[in-house]
């Protein structure tokens, strides 16, 4: 029992190595090993055991509260490293979901569809009033000037899904160690633009806080060497 309990637990540990804060991860590794403690708990329920079942009941449903609020953001990050795009969501998503994996994909593929479209008319804002002017010649027939901003939208649209189909349309690049992705996406960020923007700033999303070292460490505040025999409830 213990040592089926030490297994289930290695990966925690390692989860937290990576997750640490010290070595100052980008965004992108968050979510394969998020989506590899999920499957581990959505695989515990099938334990012979009672009281594995158990925990992993209580952990799922703890994990669950933080999962349906930033798994799609992390989603994002990932398909921003062009070693996994959409690819690793095909992969992952059908462990996960099942038969709901593809509603899940399209639904990661609309956020990115709609951080974009974020960013572009952010520019364009910026960019101040470059577009259609509005003529202050009396004859001039204004009844059109909602055809243009349709043909405007329509055009935007359009730059959008290109830039991010063309980027995942591109091959893979190799899952090596030596992979930079921040300067990947230096290198790359002529050929997309807006993407850059968006990786610049949802890579630098940091999983917590605080080091995952400092948040255990706060138990020698609590079990002082004069409280080592409170009870569970009371510390908690």
């Amino acid at each position: 029992m213990a040592s089926s309990i030490g297994e289930r637990l290695a990966l925690f540990y390692k989860v937290t190595e990576l997750f640490s804060g010290t070595s100052y991860t980008t965004a992108n590794l968050f979510f394969p090993k998020v989506c590899e403690i999920k499957i581990a708990l959505n695989s515990s329920f099938t334990s012979p055991s009672d009281m594995i079942r158990g925990m992993a009941f209580k952990m799922l449903e703890k994990f669950d509260c933080y999962w349906n609020v930033i798994h799609g953001v992390m989603a994002v990050a990932t398909i921003l490293d062009p070693r996994y795009k959409i690819e690793l969501l095909e992969y992952l998503f059908p462990l996960i979901y099942g038969d709901e994996a593809e509603n899940e994909i399209q639904k990661v593929r609309d956020t990115c569809y709609e951080i974009i479209r974020d960013y572009t008319s952010g520019r364009m804002g910026r960019e101040g009033t470059r577009g259609t002017c509005v003529s202050e010649d009396p004859q001039v027939d204004d009844s059109l000037m909602d055809f243009e901003k349709y043909l405007s939208q329509k055009k935007k649209g359009g730059n959008i899904k290109l830039e991010l189909e063309h980027y995942l349309e591109d091959d893979l690049m190799p899952r090596t160690l030596e992979f930079y992705i921040l300067a990947w996406w230096k290198s790359n960020g002529p050929r997309y633009p807006t993407l850059q923007r968006i990786a610049r700033d949802i890579l630098a999303i940091p999983v917590s806080t605080i080091a995952s070292k400092s948040a255990f460490s706060t138990s020698g505040r609590l079990l002082s060497p004069h409280r080592s025999k409170l009870h569970a409830k009371t510390i908690e």
